[in-house]
Parts: structure tokens; sequence; C-alpha cells
């Protein structure tokens, strides 16, 4: 947060030293502990919230108890305020003995006194109090701070670390430190990495059960259910009772009651709740498969989908050999010291429609010792094999021991098409004397899965009492018209913050900056727009790269970052003025001035920003987390920031109390009024400055006024009569 650390209070808490003040004063502490002891005292709680981030306390307890460290909370505990009216927030870190506690629950409370080694201080054994612990439980007595909880940890395990999200991203690190580990002489990052994938893929089911058995969840009797939630649209939102679901999607428990809701991103509509069935089981655990375990398979074509394999054996999964559970036995050649390094297996499958790019294809997989996994000729994963070439004698880079190692792949539906589709695997040993080998698995989609109809078309519903629901939130497209009339303009001005300490750019400078988002499914390039913090002057700076490095194209719903500090682009782009720390404007025009975007903001703290939420929407808020070039982040301490749109304004068609009406169609304002023999129309651009005038004349109470010295875009009209009464409508020339 770039805070000096003059400017803090911070303690940490380590099993040598109990609680520790590195820097600042503990006041601000004690008085949280006092705090809690009255937690369910409404005006106590609310005090609370305004030195604790209850948000991020909560994600960081939810955390740590659903990794069960047994390192904790006698030891690993940093936290940190602003002594500018700064709330305490928890650093999460040291996670080396996380999974190693089978109920952390009962453990925290079990430690609420602990004998500390005060080898700092005193060098001697003290039983002392962890007042954290003290606090967490009699927070728990407050209904908001439980129940918050209680969601927040269902959240944690159902969507931070949902088992195929979770592989995929472990997966994802040990390939980017693979090469240098071999570089260093280290062995491969592979057995780290598989142990954490085997500790994930059950972990979420018997973390919930501690959290229910746990009493002062007060969840006994409570049904815990098993809810998958998704959205078929990226950059749309679900929110379980008004906590947003990171990612927008889950696939876990949930504890009544619960109310869903989806909010569709800018430019869609919500259309409803679509209920799935069962997901559309592809693969089971037995079925049967075709191998090959007479040698190598050179080259690809075995993989393909034109490959012949007729004269391949057949049998059902579980298949391989010396392991229990094999129902196909396959051969590993005729020497058992110098066994086949690997077995081939292909099956097709078939689909009655086309996947979209939303749709689950999630592979369950029972392996010894590692393989390789393609769909229709193209690898879609693999599990326990190094990166790069591989060939027959590969061989894995750990073994499984007694049993199978489990786990879950979610392959990419790009991959697949309607009609027929080849999976084939290749099965790879850890050794040329290893005693077994094993395949089986299942693949699960969402494709033909979903029921006919919506199951509701209302964004907000309650979680039905039931013990499985799948639910995918739909949204649908709006037309030009629509997002114009929403003043969704193609590129927005997302995030605007104008006393940076946090974020540095390319100079290693804390300036000021803007953030721009592509409200479109296109790119755009923003190269000779215009950006200015001067309403009245908004070519104040003609975005450009010139001759530098910087980037000027966003991305379908991506992000640029224009930083506005009169600095030359060497990397990034730097606008030609600063921001002033005060109630003001960014502006935003298009190029050829069809459009523009203003976006207002008040003065800020140095770790607060004025930001769009969703991304591109309408509603604007102040920050408490800056997000430089992602998506901004809802809080329970957001604040609207009032816009300075025009007031009056109706879409299309206005009229006031007072008579006078106005309405565009096909090129002109139709203007009304049985009073008003003469009225003047003022146009405006949607940043609100005013573009030009016209008197016109009714004749019967009717006129037209013809908008043909408009270019292309939308505007607004505000029509006025002699006595001041004024009405005013949106509308788009094209």
């Amino acid at each position: 947060f770039g805070y000096d650390d003059k400017e803090i209070d911070m303690f940490e808490m380590s099993a040598d030293s109990n609680l520790v003040f590195m820097v600042g004063t503990s006041e601000v502490l004690e008085r949280i502990y006092e705090l809690g002891a009255v937690s369910t005292n409404a005006q106590a709680y609310e005090e609370l919230k305004q030195i604790l981030d209850i948000d991020e306390f909560i994600n960081y307890m939810a955390i740590e108890f659903f990794l069960g460290s047994d390192d904790w909370p006698h030891n690993n505990i940093k936290g940190f305020r602003s002594q500018d009216n700064g709330r305490y927030r928890f650093v999460t870190f040291d996670l080396d003995f996380a999974f190693n506690n089978s109920n952390p629950f009962t453990a925290f409370e079990n430690d609420q006194w602990h004998t500390f080694n005060l080898i700092f201080d005193t060098n001697e054994r003290r039983y002392e109090e962890i007042k954290l612990v003290t606090f967490f439980l009699n927070m728990l007595k407050n209904e908001d701070f439980r129940k918050r909880f209680i969601d927040t940890y269902c959240l944690v395990g159902g969507s931070v670390f949902e088992k195929n999200r979770a592989t995929a991203i472990v997966n994802e690190l040990a390939d980017r430190v693979r090469p240098m580990m071999q570089l260093t002489g280290w062995s491969t990052p592979d057995g780290s990495a598989n142990l954490i994938i085997s500790k994930l893929a059950t972990l979420n089911e018997s973390m919930m059960t501690c959290m229910q058995q746990f009493k002062p969840m007060q969840l006994s009797g409570v049904k815990k259910q098993s809810v998958q939630l998704k959205t078929d649209t990226e950059g749309a939102h679900l929110y379980v009772n008004g906590h947003d679901v990171p990612y927008a999607s889950f696939n876990g428990r949930m504890f009544a009651p619960v109310q869903l809701e989806a909010k569709a991103p800018v430019g869609y509509t919500f259309t409803g709740w679509r209920k799935t069935s069962t997901a559309n089981e592809l693969i089971s655990l037995n079925s049967e498969w075709k191998y090959y375990d007479k040698g190598a398979m050179y080259g690809g074509s075995w993989r393909s989908t034109s490959f012949d394999d007729a004269s391949w054996q057949s049998g059902e999964s579980p298949l391989g050999y010396g392991m229990n559970g094999v129902k196909t036995t396959v051969s590993y050649g005729s020497n058992a010291n110098q066994k086949n390094p690997t077995t081939y297996f292909r099956k097709t499958i078939n689909l009655n429609s086309t996947p979209s790019s939303n749709d689950l294809f999630i592979l369950d997989y029972q392996v010894d010792d590692g393989f390789i996994i393609y769909v229709n000729g193209t690898e879609a994963g693999r599990f326990n094999m190094p990166s790069g070439n591989v060939s027959y004698d590969t061989y894995s880079t750990t073994y499984a021991s007694d049993t199978p190692l489990t786990g879950s792949l979610t392959l990419s539906p790009t991959l697949f098409k309607s009609g027929s589709n080849v999976i084939a695997v290749e099965v790879h040993n850890n050794s040329a004397t290893s005693s077994d080998l094993y395949w089986a698995c299942t693949l699960s989609t969402s494709v033909d899965a979903y029921e006919d109809g919506f199951y509701s078309t209302e964004a907000s519903i309650d979680l039905p009492d039931v013990s499985n629901l799948s639910l995918t939130a739909c949204f649908t497209p709006m037309s030009e018209e629509e997002r114009a009339q929403q003043h969704i303009t193609p590129v927005r001005i997302n995030e605007v913050s104008s006393a940076n300490n946090i974020y540095v750019n390319e100079y290693w400078k804390r300036n000021d900056w803007v953030e721009l988002y592509n409200t479109t499914d296109q790119p755009i390039d923003v190269e000779g727009m215009y950006i200015s913090d001067k309403v009245e002057k908004p070519k104040k700076y003609q975005i450009t790269k010139g001759e530098s490095q910087a980037e000027t194209i966003i991305p379908p719903h991506g992000y640029l970052i224009i930083w506005c500090d009169k600095l030359e682009p060497v990397s990034q782009l730097h606008a030609s003025f600063k921001l002033a720390n005060e109630d003001a404007d960014v502006i935003l025009t298009a190029a050829d001035e069809s459009w523009s975007d203003r976006l207002s903001y008040t003065t800020l703290r140095e770790d607060e920003t004025v930001g769009r939420y969703p991304d591109g929407s309408n509603q604007v808020y102040l920050m408490t987390y800056p997000t430089i070039g992602k998506s901004n982040i809802k809080t329970s301490y957001q604040v609207t920031v009032t816009q300075h749109d025009e007031e009056g304004i109706g879409e299309v068609y206005a009229q006031n109390a007072n008579d006078l009406t106005v309405r565009y169609v096909l090129g002109s304002l139709i203007i009304r009024s049985n009073k008003a023999e003469n009225v003047r129309v003022d146009f405006y651009n949607l940043a609100g400055q005013r573009l030009g005038q016209s008197q016109v004349k009714l004749a019967n109470g009717y006129a037209e006024c013809p908008v043909g010295q408009l270019t292309p875009g939308c505007y607004i009209a505000r029509v006025s009569n002699a006595n001041g009464h004024s009405t005013a409508c949106k509308f788009v020339k094209e």
C-alpha cells in the first residue's frame, strides 16, 4: 500500500514472542478486542467495522481455517493499519504447514491459551492468551458476522480453492519453476505439486463438515446443500447473500438461507437461470476402452480421429496390472525387469451439439503413474509428466504408492465438436521395474445437460431446499440502440486514482492514473482519442504512443492504463496533465467525436480510487481497494459517488408537467406544446458539453427540429419555453 513505517501500526505474532508491535502503538488493536467482547451490541459492531476491515478479516480467517495449518494461530500472524484513520488488515503468509490439521476449528479453539517460548524477550516459557482466538469466538456471537463468515468459507472452498481451478494453477506454477529447478540441479516440482493437488481434491468436503460440526457456527441441523453455479457470459457477476462469487463460478457446499443474484456485465441483460440436470456423463469409471500394450506407437497418428484402432484390444476400466480394483489386465511385455514404459488407450464419445466457450468438460482421473490426454488429436492436459516433448520411453515424474493418484482436469471446450470425438490417453509408468499400472476416469460435461426452459427469470432468487442444484445464469447482448440509451460507450473511464501511493509506472513513480475499459467483444485502438480533466476542454490530450512501445489497443472486455503525470511514453501511455485531488472530472472523447464518456470523482486518500462496478457500468463508487488494470472489487465499504448526469433526461421521449414534450423520430425532434409558441433547443453530448442551439417556432402546438447538423452519435436535447420550463430527451443519431 505504499505506507512508510512511520505512518502505520503493525504487529507480528510468533511462537517465540507472542504478539509484538514492530511499529506504532497497540491502542487501536486493544480497542478491537474490547469491542469484540460486546460484538452483539449494534453500536459496538459499527465502531468495530471502522477500525477493522471486516471484509478482509473474514476472508483472512476463512482461508486460514480452510487450509488447516497447524502452525497457526500461535504463530504466523501479521496485521497493520494506516494511522490516518485506517482499518486493520491481516496478512496470510508462511503456509508450509497447511493441510496438517484435520479439524482446524477445534484446534483453533483449543489454542486459546498457549505456552510461548519467549526467546526474544525473557528467554522463558510463558502460558498466555491468544487474543485473536478469543476475539473470533466472541465475533461468532454476532449473527451478521457469523453468517458472513459461513458464506465466505463456502466461497473459499467452492470457488477460490475449487479443485479443478486449483489443479490448473498448481500445474501452471510447476511448469514455470521447473526449468530453473532443473538448471540449478534441484529435483522437479512435481512431487510437491501433486501433493497439493491430491490434498485439495477432497479438502472442501471435509472442511465443510468441520465447520458444520463446530458448535459456535450454529449449523447443527442445517442442510448442507451441493450447489454448482456458473454464467454463460464472461464478465457477469454472481452473488451469494450479497457476496461476489469469485470468478463467477462455484462448485461446492452452501448452508441455508441463501439468496442468489446474477448481475449482467455491461452491454448485456439478464435472461434467466437455466437449471442443469446431473452433469452429462460421457465416460464412466467402468467404461470400455480400446488399448494397445505391445510397445511403442511412434508419431502422433494413434491419437488422431482418422486412426484405425480395429486391431487394438478392448476392455472395461479400470485397466492396468498389479493394483487392486483392476478389471482389465493389460500386458507389460515379456520382461518383468524391463516393463513397457507406456500403454495407449482410446475411446470415442458423441455430442449432440457443438460446445460453447462456457461449457465445461471435467475429467476426474485415477492413474498410476502419469498420463497425457488428447482430444481429437490435440493435447488437452497432462498429469505427473514432464513438460515438453514426450516419447514412448519417457517415464512419469513421480510414482503412486499403493493406490492410484486422483485428481481433476478441466478440458477446453474448443477441442470438442458436435458428433464423434476421440479421447486418446498415453499412460506412463515411473520405472522399468514398476510393479503396477492403472487407468480409469470419468468425463462429464454441461453440453446437452440443460433442462428445457428457465428455472427462473428473476435475477434474484432464494436457493431452493434441495440437496443438489446446478444453475447457469444466462444473459443476452443488448442492441446498439439499447447500449446507446444507457450511455454505454465502446470505451469507458473505469477507474481514477488522483492520490496514488501504491502502484508505480515505468519511471518508478507513484503518479496518478486513469483506467479505460473496453465494453465490447472486439479489440479497440484508442490511438487518436482524447482524454481531459476539463469538461470545457475535452481535447486537452490526444492519446498517442508516438514512437514509443506503449500499447494503445484494449482487448475485448480488457483494460488500459493512462498515467496522468506529464511524462513521455516509453512502454506505457502518459497524458500531458496531472489530476487534481479534489472534486473533478475525467472526460474521454472518441477520435471522431461521435461519443464521449465522463467520470466524476471526489477527493481521495492515497489508498482509494473512484471506479465503476461492475466494470464499465453506470454505477460509480468510492473504492477502498485500487485494482489497476483489473476488474474492480466490491466491498461493504463502498460509497456511491454522484455523477453529473443531466437531470430530467428521458430516453427518446420526455414530457414535463408544463405541457412540453419532445420525441426523437427519424432524424428530427418532434416538439409539442399547447401553450408555447416558441422554444429553444440546446444540444449536448453525453459529457454535458453544449454543442449548439436552435430557436424553433411551433404551429398549432407542433414543430419538427431536424438534427442533420449533428454527426452520428448519442446526444441530449433540452427544450425550454419562455417561462423557463424545460424537458429533455436522450437520442441516437445514426
